[in-house]
């Protein structure tokens, strides 16, 4: 007798879910990392007001 390899052909679930996670880890570290820069922007200086509306100095 002679055995034949069954050529494997996509993913395996687990192998799937483990590249999402780690996908979506990534993306949500650099998007927080994003956010933080984007935040820290003079949006005042830049556009005339602050899109995120926290302000860094008082008008009346």
């Amino acid at each position: 007798m002679k055995k034949t390899l069954k050529s494997k052909k996509g993913f395996s679930l687990v192998e799937m879910v483990a590249v999402v996670a780690i996908i979506l880890i990534l993306a949500s570290v650099a998007l927080y990392a994003y956010l933080t820069v984007v935040k820290d922007l003079p949006w005042e200086e830049v556009i005339g007001e602050n899109p995120f509306g926290t302000t860094t100095t008082e008008t009346n």
